[in-house]
């Protein structure tokens, strides 16, 4: 990879994308402990070593060397001197080094909490470390290949809790490239085992699993993994590529009318893009819809709506990819993206009504998208019929259901109708009423405390580290997954009008419950606790209030009515 000119001031996609990674990479350097002579030279957790909130080195703020080579790569640091140059080398060398040198024997890293053996964690700073390795910026001794093909053999191992795709396809793409560029054979084969192992959460609507749901988000992420697994994996090529060859369009088609994607309406809450793997796609074999299509995403996500997570924690979990996306942007050009947005056609009338007509529909993920007038619904079943709605191809609003406080104050419970599962059943009432019914599951916050975080630091050094994936698989439970209270319900009515939505829900709750209970509209709440949820989005700035409302108590339930 070798720099091309930087895009010019008629290219505002371009212009954006690279202003902001610009501006990333060198928050990325902050973020690194520069000091050559400490003991922490190259680590990437300013929590860890510069403010010592904590008492260990998260092993994903390492994936940040990948995104600090490429940067050096495409000249991105203006004014880089030929001693500055060498410093920049000497720390992404430093940052490889500390991320070997901080794993356990086994070759995982942690996460969250010490000795956690976090498959993630590890899959991502693998990758990272293989990527700055090919790039010739990682120094390959005996000791440094040792550490990395013992990393790579205790992911080809392991099978973490839970179905996540987006880790099995890259842990599956990291034994692919290690198979090569550590000439280790035997790697080949695991990573053949785990492609395998991720087809059988294929869903027969083609999606792929994140925790038993459809996350758009994540799936960028997969569908950039398995097309680079093509070279890699050249006997799977042809079955690989009718995988992405379905999974182009149903990424793109779950796209907004004004290029929003992902976001609390999926299963993992995330506003997640890795887009070079759709780009890429796009540019080799797309029609010029598709990209159209794909430029409508990445300006969405760069120029009209901006959604780049920039948080010390995270901010070079997307880096890497939005280089390599500015990279294949201005080596194709702009018109090699078509600024196209779609307009909704005039709705075709039936008697005084508008047609409603489900544009498309995916009943196991529990999305359809619904055309009614100059309007556009996105429905999500799975999450309690959660919506957005646009009109004339512009957002109004976007509705988690309502939360259900009942109890005296500061003794309340809280109930949530938007836990993944909650949902029992749904129908068509009429053309143009659709009605949900499910249980309300209790919100239970997780806060962490004093005591709790002693408990979980005791428990690992006495044994946890041993059995890691017990630990985690409790975790998820109590963070992640939730379990429906069938004695307090919900029942949702969406009528689908000509010119917007009305929405009915009734609440019933114990026969003590009803009296006082409250109801608190959500707008942008997610029941699980995934780290890449809760980003804030301009959605929330932009939302519309209802024109009409209304709340009532009756024998059966707590009813309320809203119209947008």
């Amino acid at each position: 990879m070798s720099p091309a000119p930087t895009a010019g001031p008629t290219d505002p996609l371009l212009a954006a994308l690279e202003a902001s990674v610009r501006e990333r990479c060198r928050h990325l350097l902050t973020l690194a402990d520069r000091t050559p002579y400490a003991a922490s030279y190259g680590c990437l957790d300013r929590a860890y070593w510069q403010y010592k909130v904590k008492d260990f080195a998260s092993g994903m703020s390492q994936e940040g060397v990948y995104p600090l080579a490429l940067a050096l790569e495409l000249e991105l640091f203006p004014g880089l001197g030929e001693a500055g140059r060498r410093g920049l080398e000497g720390l992404i060398a430093a940052a490889a080094a500390f991320s070997l040198g901080q794993q356990h024997g086994n070759g995982s890293v942690d996460d969250y909490f010490p000795y956690e053996q976090a498959a993630g964690a590890t899959a991502f700073s693998l990758y990272a470390l293989l990527e700055t390795l090919a790039l010739g910026q990682l120094p390959l001794d005996d000791t440094a290949r040792r550490r990395l093909l013992r990393r790579a053999h205790w992911l080809a191992q392991h099978q973490e809790s839970g179905q996540l795709s987006n880790h099995e396809a890259l842990i599956s793409l990291s034994l692919a490239r290690a198979a090569v560029l550590l000439a280790e054979p035997e790697l080949h084969q695991a990573a053949e085992r785990r492609y395998r192992r991720l087809l059988g959460w294929r869903s027969a609507e083609g999606w792929f699993s994140e925790y038993g749901g459809f996350d758009v988000g994540y799936e960028t992420l997969t569908f950039a993994c398995l097309r680079e697994l093509v070279a890699f994996l050249p006997e799977r090529a042809g079955e690989i590529g009718a995988i992405l060859a379905h999974n182009f369009p149903l990424i793109l088609g779950a796209a907004e009318p004004d290029g929003a994607l992902g976001g609390e309406l999926f299963a993992r809450g995330t506003w997640n893009l890795f887009g070079h793997g759709l780009l890429a796609y796009a540019l080799e074999s797309g029609t010029a819809g598709e990209r159209a299509a794909v430029g409508r995403l990445l300006r969405a996500r760069f120029l009209h709506l901006p959604t780049e997570v920039r948080d010390d924690a995270v901010i070079q979990h997307h880096l890497w990819s939005d280089l390599r996306t500015w990279d294949l942007l201005r080596r194709a050009g702009p018109s090699a993206l078509p600024e196209a947005w779609p307009e909704l056609e005039p709705p075709a009338a039936t008697g005084e009504k508008a047609a409603v007509t489900v544009e498309r529909a995916l009943p196991e993920a529990g999305h359809l998208w619904v055309r009614h007038g100059d309007c556009r619904t996105h429905l999500s079943l799975a999450v309690g019929g959660a919506f957005r709605l646009h009109r004339a191809g512009g957002f109004v609003v976007q509705e988690t259901q309502q939360a259900v406080v009942s109890g005296s104050p500061g003794r309340g419970r809280t109930w949530l109708a938007h836990a993944p599962g909650a949902l029992v059943g749904w129908e068509w009432e009429a053309p143009d009423r659709l009605r949900l019914h499910g249980t309300l599951s209790a919100y239970r916050p997780q806060p962490m405390t004093t005591a709790r975080l002693l408990v979980l630091r005791v428990l690992m050094l006495a044994g946890g580290r041993f059995f890691a994936d017990r630990i985690r698989a409790l975790m998820q439970r109590l963070l992640i997954h939730a379990r429906g209270d069938q004695r307090r319900r919900y029942e949702r009515r969406l009528t689908f009008l000509p010119d917007g939505l009305r929405v009915e829900d009734r609440y019933t709750l114990p026969e003590g419950e009803m009296r006082g209970a409250r109801l608190v509209p959500t707008g942008f709440s997610s029941f699980r606790h995934v780290v890449m949820s809760r980003v804030f989005h301009p959605y929330a700035l932009a939302c519309q209030a209802p024109a009409a409302e209304s709340l009532r108590l009756e024998p059966d339930g707590l009813v309320t009515e809203r119209r947008w």
